[in-house]
């Protein structure tokens, strides 16, 4: 089993680590006796192996950023990396947020009851206390595990809410969007009804990347247009696995996809990036004095990027 390190500049603690290969250990053989075939079984291990990681992934350095509290919190594509993703729920729970978004890619397979298993036990210590708003990543497809394991707004598939004064757009980028479709007109009167406040749209493939899947053009094409015409501030997607910021056009693209799948290098470049690091990471949303500061902290709670809108 392939420890979640390798060249990936996510910095966590060399001691942390050196304590991790027993713990690996025990999951793959947890994995080679076919536990997990069991869903009772898999219901009792799989806790208590998080257990376990959460005392060895204490991801508290002795220099780190304050983070901030009470903050909206968004993070994306955690998949299959359950420790890195136990690691970034403990950190987001100690901000005590107002409410967390997720950039979609929830599970490595949304069609596997082990999958959306394995994801609640790690992210019920959110879910269970915190306003929780999914997009559906391509991973979580199909959809229909995803609509039974939330309750969520409009459809589940697009929906919008405010939260903090601020009004958050949530799309299916897997699902026609184009002009004319029922997800177009519905963001059209959507943002028409919201565009003298800030507004924020979360869904999961990016349009704007440097990392390995890249802007999505024809999604792009479709989108910008309606975000420059009724003002739409800041797009948060994941879908590559790194922390990106690009600024064009008046509008800020995050890419916060280092919720535990693994990490991905830089591929291309664009003159619109401004930070770019494959860490596994969070962002939180702070709003103060009728502006949004928006920072991304890694696991070690270093701060590696912070804006103000």
């Amino acid at each position: 089993m392939t420890l979640p390190i390798g060249p990936h500049k996510h910095r966590l603690l060399k001691a942390q680590w050196e304590r991790i290969p027993r713990l690996f250990d025990m999951t793959t053989s947890v994995l080679k006796w076919k536990l997990f075939h069991s869903p009772a079984i898999m219901l009792v291990s799989i806790p208590l192996i998080l257990s376990i990681a959460s005392l060895v992934l204490d991801c508290s350095p002795s220099i780190t950023a304050e983070l901030p509290t009470h903050a909206i919190v968004v993070y994306g594509d955690s998949r299959s990396g359950h420790l890195v993703h136990q690691a970034i729920v403990r950190s987001i729970s100690k901000t005590e947020p107002t409410a967390v978004f997720h950039t979609g890619d929830l599970v490595n397979d949304g069609s596997s009851s082990a999958d959306w298993a394995t994801f609640n036990s790690i992210a019920s210590e959110l879910t269970e206390s915190t306003p929780f708003y999914p997009a559906l990543g391509n991973h979580d497809l199909p959809p229909q595990l995803f609509f039974d394991n939330f309750d969520l707004p409009n459809n589940e598939r697009w929906y919008s809410v405010d939260v903090d004064g601020l009004h958050f757009v949530v799309l299916d980028s897997n699902f026609d969007i184009t002009p004319g479709s029922e997800q177009h007109d519905w963001l059209e009167t959507d943002l028409k009804e919201a565009s003298n406040g800030f507004v924020a749209v979360v869904f999961h493939q990016p349009l704007m990347s440097t990392g390995r899947h890249g802007g999505d053009v024809g999604l792009r094409d479709i989108l910008t247009p309606l975000f420059k015409e009724y003002d739409v501030e800041l797009v948060i997607n994941g879908h590559d696995h790194d922390y990106e910021r690009s600024f064009k056009d008046g509008i800020y693209y995050v890419v916060t996809g280092g919720g535990g799948a693994p990490l991905r290098d830089q591929e291309t470049t664009s003159p619109y990036s401004q930070v770019f690091d494959s860490a596994y990471h969070f962002c939180t949303l702070s709003v103060a004095d009728g502006k949004v500061t928006v920072e991304a902290f890694d696991l070690d709670r270093h701060r590696i990027d912070q804006f103000t809108i």
